[in-house]
């Protein structure tokens, strides 16, 4: 995935499956980059949990973000 910041951790043991994501935000400004870095990072995955922080850097809806 070309623009992107991150850093995934995945952890597992016998009880939990956990995805951790730190997103640091694109250097451009794509309407549906989260969408396709998601489905990118999830493909085939079956996850228990996943978090997701970091900076986005990006501004979701115009009309109410701003």
């Amino acid at each position: 995935m070309n623009n992107r910041n991150y850093l995934i951790l995945d952890f597992a043991d016998e009880n939990v499956h956990l995805l951790l994501i730190n997103n640091y935000g694109p250097r451009s400004d794509t309407s549906n980059c989260y969408a396709i870095f998601m489905d990118k990072i999830l493909d085939g995955l079956n996850i228990q949990h996943i978090i997701v922080g970091g900076d986005f850097n990006h501004v979701m809806n115009n009309n109410l973000d701003i």
